[in-house]
Order: C-alpha cells, then structure tokens, then sequence
C-alpha cells in the first residue's frame, strides 16, 4: 500500500491525495475526503460519498449519504437516511435498517463488533452487532 496523505488545494478548496514526496497522486477534485483505510478513501463530490482506491479510480459509487471508514474488509454506509454496511465490492454486508452505525472494532475478547442504534418503542436503543448483524448485546 502507498502511504498517501490527504491535502486540500487552497485555491479550490478541493480536497486530493499526495506521496510521501509531496507529488500530487490523486488530484484534488474531491469536495471532501478521509484518509485511506484498508486501500480505500471514502470521498464525496455533490454531497454524495463513493470509495476510490489508491490510483484515484472511483471503486464504489458515489450514492451515499455518509459513510465510515473501512474497518475488517466493510465499511458503515448511510443511504435513505438509513445506515448498514458494505464489502469492498459495494455490495450489502447488513442492510440499511439501523439509524446509527460505527464502525467495526475489535474488543478486548478480540472479537470484531460495531455499536448500532435503532428506534425501540419510543426511545432509541443501541445494540452490539456482529460481522453478520446478529445481535450479540444490548446497551
């Protein structure tokens, strides 16, 4: 993997991906960016978010609302006001059905888990999930 470092043109205002050198590697066309994590950068143009790998090509599509970082091969992708989660194919790992989503993290049991959050009744109720979605905890 290349060791790219995000910059933001100041004359534009728009944000691309430089070399350790400081050659531009990916132009700055981008309205905003986040750093890259596992060969992808989420970034987005027109107020939607895509992933582009690290030669600048758009991988996943630029129709989401928000997104997270990839995080253990998925990425927390938010589309209709509703978030789930996506593979580095862009295809649904855990359908959008939960209000909030983090990202995926390893816990001290070394178990790979996100924090969700979806309405119960009428108050908002966070879960613990898994790699599959299932349910693991409530909080």
């Amino acid at each position: 993997m290349k060791n790219l470092t995000l910059f933001q043109n100041p004359t534009t205002y728009k944000f691309g991906f430089k070399d350790e050198e400081g050659n531009v590697v990916i132009d700055a066309v981008y309205d905003s960016c986040m750093e890259f994590s596992e060969g992808l950068a989420a970034c987005s143009v027109d107020a939607k978010w895509g992933f582009i790998d690290e030669s600048g090509k758009r991988v996943i599509a630029f129709d989401y609302f928000r997104v997270g970082s990839f995080r253990h091969g998925v990425a927390a992708i938010n589309r209709n006001n509703s978030w789930g989660y996506i593979d580095r194919d862009g295809k649904y790992v855990i359908k959008p059905v939960y209000s909030l989503a983090n990202d995926f993290r390893r816990d001290g049991d070394g178990n790979v888990n996100a924090i969700v959050a979806k309405p119960d009744g009428c108050e908002m109720r966070e879960y613990v999930i898994d790699g599959d979605g299932k349910v693991i905890d409530k909080l």
